[in-house]
Formats: structure tokens, sequence, C-alpha cells
């Protein structure tokens, strides 16, 4: 998995977002409001890097599935933990 991580993943997981992707709450903060042209410019490259990450994960989830034989399973959203039972 290292190996593909090394080719196709980023390698340093210690970065913090960027600027630029936290969009408008960090990036314009005290700036003059973008036009609408920049602000669909500004969304379509946050949901280009978001369809990036999903591809990602998704790829990670089948190299899990058929290398090591992991099931991952998606927990429902929506949905809470039973009565009496506490996550900490």
């Amino acid at each position: 998995m290292l190996v593909w991580l090394r080719k196709h993943g980023l390698q340093d997981w210690s970065a913090q977002p960027s600027r630029r992707s936290l969009g408008i709450a960090m990036g314009n903060q005290g700036n003059k409001p973008l036009t609408p042209e920049q602000r669909i410019k500004e969304l379509e490259t946050q949901l280009k890097e978001a369809n990036e990450k999903a591809q990602l994960f998704e790829a990670m989830l089948e190299v899990l599935k058929n290398d090591y034989g992991v099931r991952v399973v998606k927990k429902p959203s929506g949905r809470s933990l039973p009565k009496g039972s506490s996550k900490g």
C-alpha cells in the first residue's frame, strides 16, 4: 500500500488545509467581496479538489478490499448511537 500511496497519494500527511481550500471563511476576510465569476471559479476549484479526494479514498478502499481482504462499511448518515452506549 505504501508503494501505491507514493505513486498516487499525497505524501505530506501533516499539511494543513490551504487558505484557498478553506474558501471565503479564511481567504477573503477583510477583502472586497468576490465577483460572481471569481466565486464560481473558487467553487469549481473546491469541487475539483473534493472529487479528487473522493477518488483517492475510493481507490484506497479498493486496495484494502482486493489486496488485504479488509471490508470497510460506511456508517449510514443520520444514524446515532443506540441509547445507553457512548463513544468515550
